[in-house]
């Protein structure tokens, strides 16, 4: 008989504890989406095309918004990674580190705009 209470004791505790990380889990989501919704960087590096000021709201970056203008361009017109960050490199645009565009970094650049896009 003990060992029958144990058992349910410890499903219970189980059941429990996972409502708790449910429930940590949502909350995080709302939080994450309410700052976004604010225009706050929500951690990490500022995104390409934005600047944060010190309280984490983000503006656009004029310059960096150009860049992006012309990235969503080629892509419209059927150009994939490599070859847009092939036209970066060769107009010396800077990445926001000022380092070479690669195409995984085309591909964060147009993945955070297609974020905004489908958020707002």
């Amino acid at each position: 008989m003990e060992t029958l209470v144990k058992a349910q004791i410890q499903q219970l505790t189980k059941k429990v504890n996972e409502f708790e990380v449910d429930q940590i889990s949502e909350r995080t989501k709302a939080a994450l989406n309410y700052r976004k919704s604010q225009g706050k960087k929500l951690g990490g590096d500022v995104p390409y095309g934005y600047r944060a000021d010190s309280g984490g709201v983000l503006s656009k970056n004029p310059e960096e918004q150009k860049i992006i203008k012309e990235i969503m361009n080629k892509l419209g017109s059927g150009d994939n990674y490599s070859q847009i960050a092939r036209y970066l490199n060769g107009k010396e645009y800077p990445t926001k580190k000022g380092s070479k565009w690669y195409p995984q970094t085309v591909k964060n650049v147009i993945g955070y705009q297609l974020s905004l896009k489908i958020s707002g």
